[in-house]
This record gives C-alpha cells, sequence and structure tokens, in this order.
C-alpha cells in the first residue's frame, strides 16, 4: 500500500517529466532561423564570369597522411564530377564559422538537397586534374567524392605470455608480454569526401588550388 511520502514523490517525478517533454516539443517547434535555398540566387551567381579555379584531387589509401609524401600511398581522383556550390544566403549560413574538418558532417546534416542542382561542375582528367571556367569572382563550396580500395587484417589479442626468474628456486622477477595473432588481409571499398570552402580571386584570371585532398 502507498503512503503518501511516496504518492508525492510519484507526483513530482511526473510532473517533471512532463516539463521536460513540453520544453521540447517547444524546441522543435521552433522555425530554423537559417535561411531558404533560392534557385534564382544561385543563378545569378551562377552567371558567366572571366575567372578560372584549378587544382587536383587525391586521396591516401595507406593510413594517415606521412609527414614525407614519398611514404604515402595516394590515389587521385581520376574521371570524377567535382561539383561547386555558389555561395548563396542558404550556404553561407550552413557553413559559416564551421571548422574545415567538420563542413563535410555539417553540409550532409544542414545542406537543402537542392543547393547541389544548382551548381557547377566539371570532369577530372585521368591525373585527377580540374578546371572550372567562367566564374565569377567570390568564394564557393568544392565537393568531390573519391571511391577506393584499402586493405584490412584482424590484430587479435591472444593474451598474456609470462616469464619467472627464479635464484635458488625462489622467484625474484616476472616479466610478461602481450601475444596478437594476424589474420588474412582482405580490400575494402571506401569513399573519400572532399568538402571545403575556396575563393575565386578576383585580382587574376585563375586560382590554382593545388593538389589537396
Amino acid at each position: 500500500m502507498l503512503n503518501s511520502t511516496t504518492v508525492k514523490a510519484s507526483l513530482r517525478n511526473l510532473a517533471a517529466g512532463l516539463l521536460v517533454l513540453a520544453c521540447l516539443a517547444s524546441v522543435q517547434a521552433q522555425p530554423s532561423t537559417r535561411p531558404l535555398f533560392n534557385p534564382a540566387e544561385a543563378e545569378e551567381l551562377l552567371a558567366p564570369g572571366e575567372a578560372s579555379l584549378t587544382g587536383r584531387i587525391f586521396t591516401v589509401t595507406n593510413g594517415r597522411k606521412a609527414l614525407i609524401s614519398f611514404f604515402e600511398k595516394r590515389k587521385y581522383g581520376n574521371n570524377l564530377v567535382v561539383y561547386l556550390l555558389p555561395m548563396t544566403g542558404h550556404v553561407k549560413a550552413v557553413t559559416e564559422g564551421v571548422a574545415d574538418d567538420q563542413l563535410f558532417y555539417v553540409v550532409l546534416s544542414k545542406l537543402d538537397p537542392q543547393a547541389e542542382g544548382w551548381s557547377a561542375r566539371v570532369m577530372t582528367d585521368e591525373e585527377g586534374n580540374f578546371r572550372f571556367r567562367a566564374l565569377k569572382p567570390g568564394k564557393y563550396l568544392l565537393m568531390a567524392t573519391i571511391p577506393y580500395k584499402t586493405e584490412v587484417y584482424n590484430h587479435e589479442y591472444q593474451g598474456e605470455m609470462t616469464t619467472t626468474t627464479y635464484l635458488n628456486n625462489v622467484p625474484i622477477g616476472f616479466s610478461s608480454e602481450s601475444i596478437y595473432k594476424d589474420g588474412p588481409s582482405r580490400e575494402i571499398d571506401l569513399d573519400h569526401y572532399i568538402v571545403r570552402m575556396v575563393t575565386v580571386e578576383a585580382d587574376q584570371p585563375v586560382t590554382d588550388l593545388g593538389t589537396f585532398d
């Protein structure tokens, strides 16, 4: 049988839970202040200009980038589409203040899917080089995806091997060594996503981004 103290505590917990749910519903109901994507604005920004943008894209297929590029195993993004999105109010609101290494996650979750359709596009050549022509100066969002294969293998922990040192049948020291077993390697398919802000300079006919990943 419930006493009055238990009943009061249950009612307090219920009230607190209802208050939390009400707050969450209020937050979700608030409209986003992010500008909606405007195709007309994108079309105006993509109108022909006189500047060009060049570069070369790649990814590293053998782990992290090495300090010396000689040790890297690179795959250049050959025969791929590179997208260049103009800096509309919507794109600016989505990307402003976002660190370079977080751009992909932000774009994936917040960018209006229509924006990709209103973009300049070019194909890379066999070496991963690209060139955009007839651009207006200004900021753009560059995106590309490089598919590649990489080798993986299992490195399985098997336990510890313990060594004991004896002196006159008395143990005087212990040492242990971890035992691992390497399984067979296999290839898997992965994608490397390039998402970065770029600026087409107004004071030069060609802006070269160099080689980047």
